[in-house]
């Protein structure tokens, strides 16, 4: 979200998908150790959110030879992001804030178009109750506010 859409001041951690891990692994518990970062700064956890079909697009202005550095569309970063419906913490800021800007973004004004997209990446039925009544609720706040 911040390199996509420069919608996030900070963020503690980076979400990346990375192959072969038991390559990469290694590597990116050297930099957090020489650069003293948390060990969990590099999160493949979103890998769990990765549908069948997707859509990503290439960052043209960071083209290094043999690393691909890639973000998910507009519309597959709403399905994500409406799928794991995660609330904030202490901790973690949750996916409020992001699934709501990407409403504004693609201006989507009901819950049949969030479906559509949702299905389109996951089949359906893509939310569970829970994710649906928190992106509804969302959805009013796009609305009226």
């Amino acid at each position: 979200m911040m390199l996509a859409y420069d919608c996030r001041e900070t963020t503690k951690d980076i979400d990346a998908i990375f192959h072969p891990p038991e390559v990469v692994e290694p590597l990116i518990r050297q930099v957090a150790r020489e650069q003293k970062l948390p060990e969990d700064w590099m999160n493949s956890g979103v890998g769990s959110f990765v549908s069948g079909r997707e859509e990503r697009i290439q960052f043209k202005q960071l083209q290094i030879p043999g690393l691909a550095i890639t973000r998910p569309s507009a519309k597959y970063l709403l399905a994500m992001k409406c799928r794991a419906g995660r609330l904030p913490t202490p901790f973690r800021a949750g996916d409020m804030a992001d699934i709501k800007f990407l409403l504004r973004e693609l201006t989507i004004r009901s819950m049949a178009e969030v479906d559509a997209i949702a299905v389109e990446f996951y089949g359906a039925p893509a939310l569970d109750p829970g994710k649906r009544w928190l992106v509804e609720k969302l959805l009013r706040e796009v609305r009226h506010g």
